[in-house]
């Protein structure tokens, strides 16, 4: 399969681009709104007159950046709507033979590991609701710690959870996401056992588009053959907002991929581009959805990459 490098592809990450802005603009200035538990813990010593300074200097300076940049957004969003019905369903970007990892070796009693990753990469405001802060930040050390486990000593403010196609295996760090109450004394903790010769692996909750860039990034030193930016946008499939969130990235070739739309949604679901990301490494088929407990969905899907 061949890399998605077409001037349409193009146009789209431009026009994505400039959007960005105005996007990153609106959410911080939510955000002021809906503070974490941790950013509340941190504020208890604070006199209360800081936080009022604070609000004072930010609202103003969000409110005239929203305003400013509001047109040129507006723009942008115009014209990537008008390629929406052009463009293809998911990129795929990989490194030429050069750049592989020369020490990766098949042989038939190595087991294919193929991982499962659940994280809440959403746009900042949103993620608040989950108790997360810093999307931006939280994206670059998930792909540290599992492009490098090792390295991932003194990281935390992360959630992420994993499946393996072996056994299932669920971490998650401790604080609580559910309530809002008062500030916790609970410890972060961060899933670093992964396993060091993974073939593939899927992430599943990848819907910021700085957080798509930098995991697909950083995961490309360990996973050369990445599918990414899958989507089909409009008002009836997700409301012209929100990807699917699905990436998947592979140390061997993907021969073929394919993405299919949900065709049923409710509640907050209407505003995602919910689908199954297939792809074929190999020989072997992987199948990876929004909704990882349907297992019996692989088997049907299976045809679709012959």
């Amino acid at each position: 399969m061949e890399a998605s490098e077409s001037n349409q592809s193009k146009v789209r990450g431009i026009t994505k681009t400039g959007m960005y802005p105005f996007s990153w603009l609106c959410n911080k200035f939510l955000s002021l709104f809906r503070p974490t538990t941790q950013e509340e813990k941190s504020r208890i010593e604070d006199p209360c007159y800081k936080r009022y300074l604070i609000l004072s200097a930010l609202l103003p300076l969000y409110g005239i950046g929203i305003l400013l940049y509001a047109p040129v957004a507006a723009v942008c969003f115009v014209v990537w709507i008008v390629l929406q019905r052009s463009q293809p369903t998911f990129l795929y970007l990989t490194q030429s033979n050069e750049h592989c990892d020369t020490g990766l070796k098949w042989t038939d009693d190595r087991p294919f590991q193929c991982v499962s990753v659940n994280t809440y990469l959403a746009p900042e405001f949103s993620a608040r609701y989950y108790n997360l802060a810093n999307t931006t930040d939280r994206s670059v050390k998930m792909a540290s710690v599992i492009t490098d486990p090792g390295k991932s000593q003194g990281v935390d403010n992360i959630a992420m959870q994993y499946e393996s196609d072996s056994e299932y295996e669920y971490q998650i760090e401790d604080h609580d996401t559910r309530t809002r109450k008062t500030p916790t004394d609970a410890a972060h903790k961060v899933v670093t056992n992964f396993p060091k010769d993974l073939d593939v692996i899927c992430l599943q909750g990848v819907f910021e588009q700085r957080a798509q860039q930098n995991l697909s990034k950083k995961l490309q030193e360990k996973f050369r053959h990445i599918v990414f930016e899958c989507e089909v946008n409009s008002w009836k499939t997700n409301r012209f907002r929100w990807p699917s969130g699905l990436v998947i990235g592979s140390r061997w070739p993907i021969t073929a991929a394919g993405f299919k739309l949900f065709t049923a949604s409710c509640a907050w679901d209407k505003c995602v581009s919910k689908g199954v990301l297939m792809t074929k490494v190999i020989s072997s088929a992987i199948i990876f959805t929004n909704r990882p407990y349907i297992k019996m969905f692989a088997k049907l899907c299976s045809a679709a990459l012959e």
